[in-house]
């Protein structure tokens, strides 16, 4: 059975400035270890943090799995969820060869409770998956210092 595309409108201009979204982007090659390997692991998570360095973004978790990643994004008003996603997409895509199915899974976060219970999710998948006893045994993690909170444990 193949998933019908989500359509991705943005950002509507009801929602205040810096929202907070769960994102799920899926590898075009599921079932086999694309992420989740040393130099491209790390490479992934730094694009990302550089990607916050250019106010695209913020990252508040962001966990890889071998065929997919999940994370807390918050995005600027003045750059559009689709676009940085896409951009960034295309990065990974031109400089390591990562290839991204068509679009991605989003879920806005809407109160504290809600953004706490996604990065539980987020850290426990790689447990989840048997990979590890621990999310922090998980090299593949970038968890912001300031999210205690947002701990995968409990």
């Amino acid at each position: 059975m193949r998933r019908k595309p989500l359509d991705h409108l943005g950002v509507p201009p009801s929602v205040r400035w810096n929202a907070e979204f769960y994102l799920t982007l899926c590898c075009a090659e599921r079932g086999r270890n694309v992420l989740c390997n040393g130099q491209i692991g790390h490479a992934v998570l730094q694009s990302a943090c550089f990607y916050e360095q250019l106010n695209r973004w913020w990252v508040g978790v962001l966990v890889l799995m071998p065929d997919h990643l999940h994370g807390i994004f918050g995005f600027p008003y003045e750059h559009d969820m689709i676009s940085a996603v896409r951009r960034w997409k295309r990065y990974l895509a031109r400089t390591h060869a990562l290839t991204f199915q068509r679009g991605f899974f989003d879920h806005r976060i809407r109160s504290a409770e809600s953004y706490h219970e996604k990065a539980h999710y987020i850290l426990q998948n790689p447990v989840r998956a048997g990979l590890v006893q621990s999310w922090e045994d998980w090299p593949y993690v970038f968890r912001r210092a300031s999210d205690e909170g947002a701990q995968g444990s409990g």
